[in-house]
């Protein structure tokens, strides 16, 4: 299992989630879960996490969405990063 994390600021939540809704990188094909967060204080900042099935998987999604342009004008805090779970517990 791995994943892609990323973090990024937003002009507006609800025109980003439009364009992230529209798959422009085909998203749908490729990730098996994906989760949205928002800061509490600022609605605009997004947080994405996205789950696949192995590695490679991944980095060939993260190729389709650097080349895809979805994520030009986007205000980057952190970069679509590829990832693997390094540890769990459960409380």
């Amino acid at each position: 299992m791995a994943f892609i994390l990323a973090s990024y600021k937003v002009a507006d939540y609800g025109g980003w989630k439009a364009i992230f809704d529209e798959d422009h990188a085909g998203r749908s094909g490729a990730v098996k879960h994906h989760q949205i967060f928002q800061a509490v204080n600022d609605p605009n900042h997004v947080f994405i996490g996205l789950e696949f099935s192995s590695a490679q998987d991944a980095s060939a999604f993260h190729q389709r969405l650097s080349a895809s342009g979805v994520l030009e004008g986007l205000t980057i805090e952190s970069a679509p990063t590829v990832v693997e779970l390094a540890d769990e517990q459960t409380y």
